[in-house]
């Protein structure tokens, strides 16, 4: 639990980090699912980098595990974006804010990016 915890609040620095590109992109003219991929691509980095000094303590180092590790992390990031961008389009839409839908699907993603990046990612067997 101790661990879900930090990578929900990893997260609300990575949530912070895409709603405020998807805001400020969608309001200047910007489709808001590219907007939704922008900020995908910047919080990922984010995330990755302090889930792995953090939330995982995460000791695998050398250039190539860490790429490695990394390309880990982006593919189960771009299975949950899959996720986020059906439930996304569908309740903006249904008539949803597109920045309340951005946020509910996020959290409607959080749980399958966790087990995703502590078991395969980190290798946790815990």
């Amino acid at each position: 639990m101790e661990k879900f915890a930090k990578y929900c609040f990893v997260g609300i620095i990575g949530v912070m980090i895409n709603l405020t590109l998807v805001y400020f992109l969608t309001e200047i003219g910007t489709w808001y699912i590219f907007s939704a991929l922008i900020g995908f691509l910047a919080a990922v980095s984010n995330n990755f980098i302090w889930n792995k000094l953090w939330t995982f303590k995460n000791k695998v180092s050398g250039k190539k595990n860490i790429a490695k590790q990394y390309g880990k992390f982006f593919t189960v990031s771009l299975i949950g974006l899959g996720m986020n961008l059906i439930v996304l389009y569908f309740l903006t839409e249904g008539g949803i804010w597109y920045l309340h839908s951005q946020l509910i699907a996020i959290i409607a993603t959080t749980g399958f990016n966790f087990i995703g990046n502590k078991y395969w990612t980190f290798g946790e067997s815990q």
